[in-house]
């Protein structure tokens, strides 16, 4: 549970279950800047429509970057979602929700 690479593979894993499942009309993105604005995955249905945000973190209690923060300044998505090992879903803050990663289904839902 330790490993350094531990975050990464959830990641990985993760990103896979919900590129598998998601409609194949849907955009995916990664973005990041120069001045460190960063989210894992960009969803979008439709390239121009509003994007939706997936953050991945290995944590009972999954705390989110300055990164995050500022992408979602950047490019102001309907929604934020944060896939964790976790249990249950509860909010993190507004408009960011965090999932278990047996309800990644709810993401596409909106």
């Amino acid at each position: 549970m330790s490993h350094s690479v531990l975050g990464f593979s959830w990641e990985g894993f993760c990103m896979e279950q919900i590129l598998g499942q998601i409609p194949g009309t849907w955009e995916s993105f990664f973005y990041r800047t120069k001045v460190g604005a960063e989210v894992d995955l960009v969803l979008q249905r439709r390239v121009g429509e509003t994007p939706i945000f997936v953050e991945f973190k290995y944590s009972q209690s999954p705390k989110l970057t300055k990164g995050f923060w500022a992408a979602r300044e950047d490019l102001k998505p309907s929604a934020c979602y944060v896939v964790y090992p976790g249990p249950r879903a509860y909010p993190l803050a507004e408009n960011v929700e965090v999932l278990p990663l047996s309800q990644i289904h709810e993401i596409w839902k909106e």
